[in-house]
């Protein structure tokens, strides 16, 4: 695995030399968003299923990364990201978020927070779930909102849809106080299962050419496509801001739908340890309002995103990100 490239520290190093204020950071961890075509054949649909983000290059550090994760549990890809701790050095079958975090532990929350960053999590769903009111102050989170602060206008099948929160995003970030926010949001629309028939959804992706029916995976590809186009609103509204702002965005598993699509898209089975790893192969992006360089990276894992994250910021890595980014060569 590479880091792509660009030498770990050099992005963070040039924009350093020339930023001025720190940047607001927003972190999106979107529920279940992977990429099939990963999985080696060509996904065949009748639209493209997600234009914007496959089309966006400028300004941005794009590619693939690793979660320990397959298709539900998404507070343990949450966990890897917001502490830089690998689930591989915990027991199978853990979530430390209801055995672990009991006490205040490093996190780039609370990194940022004693950078002077105002620190937020959000969620459009229930509080209760992961045990995250209890977890993310021991995490540093400041502030933290579920469902019931959102209006739930706009539902996509039973779910918050990623335009309500984003357009919430939105609203918390211009009426933030002066300092800069790093606020971590999770969406819930294309949250499992793929098995939805009533209001709030209309199927607009379908599969071309495939051996057998695939229904479950047709929604799942048509929640993706709303993603995008919500996507692409919220992206909008970003370069209009005034404030320089660092958006990172990944997904946390691959959906749980037909197995045999899995094998449809993948051409056989999935016999070797590489390809196995294409099931828990998740895409990320990492864009800004004002200029970085572009970056792909062909392999990394969420644990490491947070130093992408740091550098494309212009902030200094934190000992433990400079150990990790040594750690990710």
């Amino acid at each position: 695995c590479q880091r792509g490239t660009a030498t770990a520290g050099i992005i963070g190093e040039h924009i350093a030399e020339t930023r001025e204020s720190k940047p607001n950071i927003i972190v999106i961890m979107n529920e279940s968003y992977a990429d099939f075509s990963v999985l080696g054949n060509e996904l065949r649909t009748n639209i493209p299923v997600t234009p914007f983000a496959d089309g966006l290059w400028e300004n941005t550090i794009r590619g693939k990364a690793l979660t320990s994760i397959f298709g539900g549990t998404t507070a343990n890809a949450e966990f890897e990201f917001l502490t830089g701790f690998s689930m591989s050095g915990l027991p199978d079958g853990s979530c430390p978020y209801q055995q672990y975090v009991n006490a205040p532990l490093f996190s780039l929350a609370r990194f940022l927070d004693s950078y002077g960053y105002q620190t937020v999590a959000t969620h459009p769903y229930f509080a209760s779930g992961w045990n995250r009111p209890a977890v993310y102050p021991h995490l540093g989170f400041e502030r933290m909102t579920f469902d019931t602060d959102y209006p739930r206008q706009d539902l996509i099948r039973e779910f918050v849809s990623d335009r309500e929160m984003y357009a919430y995003v939105l609203d918390v970030m211009k009426t933030k106080a002066e300092e800069p926010m790093f606020l971590f949001g999770i969406t819930m629309q294309n949250h499992g299962d793929y098995i939805y028939a009533g209001e709030n959804y209309t199927q607009t992706v379908f599969l071309e050419e495939y051996e057998m029916q695939h229904p479950m995976a047709e929604q799942y590809l048509t929640l993706l496509n709303e993603s995008d186009k919500a996507m692409e609103t919220f992206f909008a509204e970003l370069e209009t801001l005034e404030e320089d702002t660092v958006v990172l965005f990944f997904g946390d598993h691959f959906p749980q739908v037909e197995g045999d699509f899995f094998l449809e898209v993948h051409g056989g089975t999935f016999d070797t340890l590489s390809e196995q790893m294409l099931q828990y192969t998740v895409p990320f992006f990492l864009w800004a309002n004002f200029d970085i360089p572009e970056q792909m990276v062909e392999c990394t894992s969420l644990n490491y995103l947070s130093s992408y994250m740091y550098e494309a910021a212009g902030i200094p890595l934190p000992p433990y990100n400079q150990f990790l980014s040594d750690l990710e060569e």
